[in-house]
């Protein structure tokens, strides 16, 4: 569990609760290392994926059907990003010349 949950407000405050995983990446990157994951508190559970997920699939799935409606203007950007791949390639072949 996160000490971020249990800190108290002036531990929360100063970032106090964080101390010892400091400390410890202090050691470790010492002695020639750096911390691993297992050194790593875990998330707080309002930090965690599950609770931003959900909206951004529904906004992202909201999206990507507006956007589906938009056949012409796909067709028309994946014209210009051609173009633009196109126009990298001839300019590096140009600098290659030089």
């Amino acid at each position: 569990m996160s000490p971020e949950m249990t800190a108290s407000f002036p531990s929360f405050f100063f970032f106090t609760f964080l101390n010892h995983m400091m400390s410890v990446g202090y050691e470790k990157r010492k002695a020639g290392s750096g911390i691993e994951r297992e050194d790593l508190y875990n998330l707080a559970p309002p930090d965690t994926v599950d609770m931003f997920y959900p909206p951004f699939e529904r906004d992202w799935n909201k999206s990507i059907n507006r956007w589906r409606n938009r056949s012409g203007f796909i067709f028309i950007f994946m014209i210009t990003a051609y173009y633009a791949m196109w126009a990298c390639r001839c300019s590096d072949m140009n600098k290659n010349r030089k």
